[in-house]
């Protein structure tokens, strides 16, 4: 028996939607994750599970959306910004991934 995504909370359907990713049901995760983001208030993590989904799927450019949202939340968490490079280098956009990129490793020198 299926049960209605709206019985649950919106941690809940991200924690699910992580097992689901975690576990390769991609459409399952891709459908909780769509609920939540028509949620009043979307779980900041959503946007960078979203962007996961949508780059392996092979959507990029929905991808680069997610994952540039979830950056403008989080301006300092570093593997999404690896990602984000990764997104641009496989679109083709090289010189825009070497900006993600050299704009990462100049944050981790200040830090070092």
């Amino acid at each position: 028996m299926e049960l209605p995504m709206t019985m649950f909370d919106p941690d809940e359907l991200l924690a699910l939607a992580h097992l689901d990713l975690n576990k390769e049901r991609y459409d399952q995760a891709l459908a909780r994750l769509k609920v939540l983001m028509s949620a009043q208030e979307v779980p900041i993590a959503a946007y960078s599970m979203l962007g996961r989904v949508y780059a392996i799927l092979g959507l990029h450019e929905r991808a680069k959306e997610a994952l540039e949202t979830y950056l403008r939340l989080r301006p300092d968490v570093v593997p999404e910004h690896f990602h984000l490079g990764m997104l641009y280098r496989d679109s083709g956009e090289g010189e825009q991934a070497m900006e993600i990129w050299a704009a990462v490793l100049a944050k981790a020198r200040v830090f070092a």
